[in-house]
């Protein structure tokens, strides 16, 4: 994770996070294996849904998961790191 200072005015202040895709893929790819302990699905016993189709059918909320989650530790590392 890179953060960069992008705007600093007073008591305003702004930064550029940049988190690498790659990184965003390991995060994803844990998330699916930890949910498919959890999920049960129609066709398949409980625990043995293929990551493939978890990541089919949830993809997109578990991505949306991962990516706030990558925010949220963004936003206490600047300020943690910042003093603020």
């Amino acid at each position: 994770m890179q953060v960069t200072e992008t705007l600093s005015q007073g008591l305003k202040r702004e930064f550029q996070v940049v988190l690498p895709a790659a990184e965003l893929e390991e995060r994803l790819a844990s998330e699916l294996s930890t949910l498919k302990d959890k999920v049960r699905l129609n066709g398949f016993r409980p625990g043995k849904v293929p990551v493939g189709h978890l990541r089919k059918v949830y993809g997109r909320s578990v991505m949306a998961d991962v990516v706030q989650n990558a925010v949220n530790e963004a936003n206490r590392k600047i300020v943690d790191d910042n003093g603020l």
